[in-house]
């Protein structure tokens, strides 16, 4: 059965480590999230362009294929709102740099904890949300 997602938010996670992805997934569903998973920078490309849109792709640097890059520089397909992309990474203050010059809009420091994701994805989950019309 598919979900109605019209009016939920949904979180794309990017990323091909489990010990980091299964924590942030079970915090995710637990606050009412949509929360989808890819293994690589190719199917993230792929699911983005897809239907129903994603609102927030939290990317993982190390990910196989462009880390992200091109996804972050692909433009959104028509009808779909914008997209909110955070950059997750075990690495220096070099990976900040490079996720600020991706126009990621925040830093998320691997391993990831419950209150930083909480907070992070609340602040931006409005931002690609759609104004459902009144009918």
């Amino acid at each position: 059965m598919q979900r109605d997602t019209a009016f939920l938010t949904v979180v794309l996670i990017a990323d091909n480590n489990d010990d980091h992805y299964l924590p942030m997934e079970e915090t995710l569903l637990q606050e009412g999230y949509v929360v989808e998973r890819v293994r690589s920078s190719e199917d993230a490309m792929l699911r983005c362009a897809a239907p129903p849109p994603v609102h927030i792709a939290l990317i993982d640097a190390s990910l196989p294929g462009n880390n992200g890059h091109l996804l972050t520089q692909k433009p959104r397909p028509a009808g779909h709102p914008p997209l909110t992309f955070i950059f997750m990474s075990s690495f220096s203050m070099a990976a900040v740099s490079l996720a600020i010059a991706w126009g990621c809009k925040e830093f998320l420091s691997k391993p990831v904890g419950r209150e930083e994701l909480l907070a992070v994805v609340k602040k931006w989950r409005h931002a690609g949300m759609q104004i459902q019309p009144e009918t």
